[in-house]
């Protein structure tokens, strides 16, 4: 929806009021002990009511990178005491203060995973590792790396910001030695709280906005929507 407000020599100025994701299906938490659950599955929400003149571009994805348990239970509810529907703009300011990164896919880009508004919901899963069964060597395609919109494999694997030797690293954290795109977090890398955890356990917080623009390319964003903790656990082949 959208309002208008204060009065200039050139008529009112119009801000512009974005709606949030709201529906999560699966949001696994810090205290996630099942790694059937390892996934976020949430649903976009396109029925903005806005102007023609505005372009509702879609839904983005923020991430980062823990090694301390205990900063992300503080970092949760500190962000969500900054995300209500009188100031949007306070809990994204806070999460990229704190370092989030926009959420990244397949190689060779720097470009956000953009999920694109088409004026209609969205149902959107996305699993960031290969494995998260520790029976599964072999994983079937309901395991592997994916990001499924509807139902539907979007061929993409998700990416983080962060690059090296010209390419996105991915979340496989240390369970190839000799992959490139799958060291550990270090503590230089802008996506990473920078503690390297005792027990090998990283923890990946997420969350999802909508954002879109006016006339002027000026970006408005919604408010958060807390998606989950992903848990990988470097020392294990299953990051479990």
């Amino acid at each position: 929806m959208f309002f208008t407000a204060g009065i200039t020599s050139c008529g009112l100025d119009t801000f512009y009021l974005l709606k949030g994701p709201i529906i999560f299906h699966n949001r696994p938490e810090l205290t996630n002990s099942d790694p059937v659950n390892n996934f976020v599955d949430f649903s976009t929400n396109e029925n903005q009511n806005l102007t023609s003149d505005f372009d509702f571009t879609g839904t983005i994805i923020y991430y980062k990178i823990y090694g301390k348990y205990e900063s992300v239970s503080t970092d949760i509810s500190l962000i969500e005491s900054r995300n209500n529907d009188s100031n949007y703009g306070a809990a994204l300011d806070l999460i990229k203060s704190k370092g989030y990164r926009e959420l990244r896919c397949d190689n060779n880009t720097e470009e956000s995973f953009v999920i694109n508004a088409t004026g209609v919901n969205k149902r959107v899963k996305i699993r960031l590792t290969d494995y998260n069964l520790e029976t599964d060597l072999n994983p079937s395609a309901d395991n592997v790396p994916y990001i499924y919109i509807n139902g539907v494999d979007t061929n993409k694997k998700p990416k983080r910001a962060e690059r090296k030797n010209g390419q996105n690293l991915d979340f496989n954290f240390g369970r190839n030695k000799t992959d490139l795109n799958s060291p550990k977090p270090e503590p230089q890398d802008n996506d990473f709280d920078g503690v390297e955890p005792p027990d090998g356990v990283y923890y990946v917080n997420m969350y999802a906005v909508a954002l879109g623009h006016d006339v002027t390319y000026k970006f408005y964003y919604s408010n958060l929507l807390y998606l989950g903790t992903i848990r990988i656990n470097s020392n294990s082949e299953m990051n479990w």
